[in-house]
């Protein structure tokens, strides 16, 4: 197996809610922000909010789970500083 190594800035999105996930995801720096997208109806606009989960530190894996079983993501997940991950 191979594996890569790539970062992110402050606040880019690694995957999204509903997205297949086919990378598995090992934090070798930084923070992530586990959410859900909430997306509230009023009369004159939709408008996006999020619900934070879990904050992930450094030498967490994200995505374990939907990278074995071939489910679709449950959560977005986006880097709360620079981050640096390596994924297979």
């Amino acid at each position: 197996m191979i594996t890569k190594e790539q970062s992110f800035g402050p606040e880019e999105v690694i995957f999204r809610e509903g997205e297949e996930i086919q990378k598995l995801y090992f934090l070798q720096s930084g923070e992530v922000e586990i959410f859900l997208d909430n997306i509230k109806k009023n009369s004159t606009k939709n408008s996006k909010d999020r619900r934070t989960l879990k904050i992930l530190k450094k030498n967490s894996i994200i995505g374990d789970y939907q990278f074995f079983t071939g489910d679709k993501a449950e959560f977005s997940v986006m880097s709360c500083n620079l981050i640096n991950i390596i994924y297979i």
